[in-house]
């Protein structure tokens, strides 16, 4: 499953000879996926877009738990948080501050992306 997303997204947003390293295809074993598919598909998605190289690493899949989390807590909120405004931040770095093409990055709106970051302080 994960290839056959890797392959679409990397055909939709035109990137080439995009792989998992060894460390993601563990971190993506070992993952519970409590968003089921659809977790899997939005993870593989968002690393494609966001990704600084080919070889796509555990840390561009947005599956680690938040800091402050202790191990066996379901947190979720506080997790989708986190990742929502790590995703923005490196959106956001990767075009160099242009609301627009971060938020078509991310597959949201301009005023979106406007909210989030006045939301998380960014």
């Amino acid at each position: 499953m994960a290839d056959y997303f890797l392959n679409c997204y990397v055909a939709r947003y035109e990137r080439s000879n995009m792989k998992f390293s060894r460390d993601a295809l563990n971190a993506m074993k070992t993952y519970s996926w409590p968003g089921n598919i659809r977790e899997l598909e939005h993870s593989i998605e968002k690393a494609v877009i966001l990704a600084d190289r080919n070889i796509i690493q555990s840390e561009d899949l947005y599956m680690k738990k938040a800091p402050h989390q202790q191990p066996g807590t379901a947190e979720i909120p506080l997790a989708f948080d986190y990742h929502e405004k790590d995703l923005i931040r490196k959106a956001l770095l990767k075009n160099s501050g242009n609301l627009t093409d971060a938020a078509r990055d991310l597959g949201i709106s301009r005023p979106t992306i406007y909210h989030k970051m006045k939301k998380y302080g960014l």
